[in-house]
Protein backbone atom coordinates (compact mmCIF):
# COMPACT_ATOMS: atom_id res chain seq x y z
CA UNK A 1 0.00 0.00 0.00
CA UNK A 2 3.05 2.19 0.63
CA UNK A 3 3.86 2.40 -2.87
CA UNK A 4 -0.16 3.07 -3.57
CA UNK A 5 -0.24 5.80 -1.12
CA UNK A 6 3.65 7.54 -2.47
CA UNK A 7 1.84 7.57 -6.19
CA UNK A 8 -0.98 9.44 -5.04
CA UNK A 9 0.95 11.85 -2.73
CA UNK A 10 3.28 12.68 -5.56
CA UNK A 11 -0.06 13.81 -7.43
CA UNK A 12 -0.44 17.76 -8.63
CA UNK A 13 -2.14 19.51 -5.53
CA UNK A 14 -2.13 16.77 -3.35
CA UNK A 15 -1.54 18.02 0.00
CA UNK A 16 -1.75 15.23 2.08
CA UNK A 17 -2.86 11.29 1.94
CA UNK A 18 -4.11 9.45 4.61
CA UNK A 19 -4.44 5.39 4.09
CA UNK A 20 -6.66 3.08 6.05
CA UNK A 21 -5.20 -0.53 5.75
CA UNK A 22 -8.29 -1.43 7.83
CA UNK A 23 -10.61 -0.05 5.89
CA UNK A 24 -8.85 0.08 2.57
CA UNK A 25 -9.35 3.15 2.29
CA UNK A 26 -7.00 6.19 0.78
CA UNK A 27 -7.92 10.16 1.58
CA UNK A 28 -6.71 12.83 -0.09
CA UNK A 29 -6.79 15.98 1.29
CA UNK A 30 -6.25 18.67 -1.68
CA UNK A 31 -4.67 22.03 -2.23
CA UNK A 32 -6.96 25.00 -2.00
CA UNK A 33 -8.41 25.22 -5.24
CA UNK A 34 -7.02 21.73 -7.15
CA UNK A 35 -8.80 18.78 -7.92
CA UNK A 36 -8.00 14.93 -8.83
CA UNK A 37 -9.90 13.05 -11.31
CA UNK A 38 -10.58 9.46 -10.96
CA UNK A 39 -8.33 8.75 -14.46
CA UNK A 40 -5.25 10.67 -12.47
CA UNK A 41 -5.96 8.47 -9.21
CA UNK A 42 -6.19 5.27 -11.25
CA UNK A 43 -3.60 6.46 -13.27
CA UNK A 44 -1.00 6.96 -10.51
CA UNK A 45 -2.08 3.95 -9.00
CA UNK A 46 -1.70 1.39 -11.68
CA UNK A 47 1.85 2.99 -12.88
CA UNK A 48 2.69 2.06 -8.62
CA UNK A 49 1.45 -1.58 -9.57
CA UNK A 50 3.64 -1.65 -12.94
CA UNK A 51 6.88 -0.66 -10.66
CA UNK A 52 6.44 -2.28 -7.35
CA UNK A 53 4.63 -5.88 -9.45
CA UNK A 54 1.55 -4.62 -6.44
CA UNK A 55 -2.26 -5.02 -7.17
CA UNK A 56 -3.85 -2.42 -5.62
CA UNK A 57 -6.90 -1.01 -7.05
CA UNK A 58 -9.48 1.87 -7.20
CA UNK A 59 -12.45 0.64 -6.67
CA UNK A 60 -14.39 3.42 -5.91
CA UNK A 61 -13.98 7.27 -6.40
CA UNK A 62 -16.29 10.25 -4.96
CA UNK A 63 -14.95 13.80 -4.64
CA UNK A 64 -16.18 15.83 -1.62
CA UNK A 65 -16.79 19.35 -1.18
Amino acid sequence: MKSAESALARLDGVEKVKVSFMDKKATLTMKPGKQVTEEQARAAIQKANDEEGNAFELVSFKQLN
